[in-house]
């Protein structure tokens, strides 16, 4: 019974640790950001594309010159990280028969299941919980998302929706995060030399991406709030939080275990797959036509949830 109370009671202050020092900082600097949005009227699409065009091409490229991965552990992350899309594709397309979901919420059902938010949410809690050392895995699975696994989505939207893929192309080509990557290896290999002041200055821009994306973070979470809400809605949302926070980490802890991630690149890929709904997600889906105003709820509502279902992977994971 005694060992018993003791193992309990490490266990709630190994999780309180955690929320404590690595979930609810995020929060704070998301909140802080939502809270004075009112007041200095930012622009969230202007701040969002320069987050992901600027600040994190600057952080990949950054992280993957300093400490290049190995072929093996890129290849195994890239074939983990499809095969758990395919399979939280294929339970959102199950799932969404027997919920009886109408075309254009389906897209959007879909999406908010397979993108999680890797880079704006994942990133911050990833290098808070495992130092800065886990931020070139983390930069990898980023690299992944963009080049492979949100194309993959807008495919699947393209198709549900009868439009053409030039825009998923469009989207491949003119993603600066693949070429920054791309970049950064070849720098690490001494394909050429990187003059020190250019350097110098993407090294600061990487360094500012996590503040940035937080703030980012907090105001698209504002503007979810004002999506709205239906009693429809309910089931599918569940359906959402359940498969993106729950199964979508199991399956990525069973295909790391199969493929034999290792060290922080499997600790990155779990957390990765354990973040909520991508932002991204919302702008797919109005993009292909589909439900955006769903997909927004399904962002807000895997993100509050994440409060509690991060901080359990996260300490579990560390």
């Amino acid at each position: 019974m005694f060992p018993g109370i003791l193992f309990e009671k490490e266990v709630v202050q190994n999780f309180m640790e955690t929320l404590v020092n690595v979930i609810l900082p995020v929060f704070v600097v998301a909140g802080v950001a939502a809270l004075v949005q009112p007041w200095l009227k930012l622009d969230v699409g202007t701040l969002s594309r320069v987050a992901a065009r600027v600040f994190l091409p600057a952080l990949t490229f950054d992280a993957l010159w300093r400490s290049a991965p190995s072929i093996e552990d890129c290849s195994r992350m890239a074939a983990a990280a499809v095969l758990v899309t395919l399979v939280l594709l294929a339970f959102s397309e199950v799932l969404a028969r027997v919920l009886r979901l109408n075309h254009r919420t389906r897209g959007a059902f879909a999406a908010t299941i397979m993108l999680a938010n890797a880079g704006i949410y994942g990133l911050p809690v990833i290098t808070s919980a495992f130092g800065d050392a886990a931020v070139m895995p983390a930069s990898v699975y980023i690299v992944v998302f963009n080049a492979v696994l949100l194309n993959l989505a807008g495919i699947y939207l393209a198709i549900l929706g009868q439009k053409s893929l030039k825009g998923v192309l469009h989207r491949v080509v003119g993603n600066p995060v693949i070429y920054a990557a791309i970049l950064g290896l070849a720098a690490r290999e001494g394909v050429f030399t990187v003059p020190s002041p250019l350097l110098k200055a993407i090294t600061w821009l990487g360094a500012g991406a996590l503040p940035v994306f937080l703030i980012v973070l907090g105001l698209q979470m504002r503007e979810s709030v004002t999506g709205s809400w239906e009693v429809r809605h309910l089931p599918a949302l569940a359906g959402v939080v359940s498969a993106r926070l729950v199964l979508a980490p199991l399956l990525a802890l069973g295909f790391a275990e199969l493929l034999g991630l290792q060290g922080l690149f499997r600790a990155a890929f779990v957390v990765d797959n354990a973040m909520p709904s991508a932002v991204l997600a919302t702008v797919l889906t109005a993009e292909f036509e589909s439900d955006s105003a769903f997909a927004a709820l399904g962002v807000l509502a895997t993100t509050i949830a994440s409060l509690l279902s991060v901080t359990l992977w996260v300490n579990w994971l560390s």
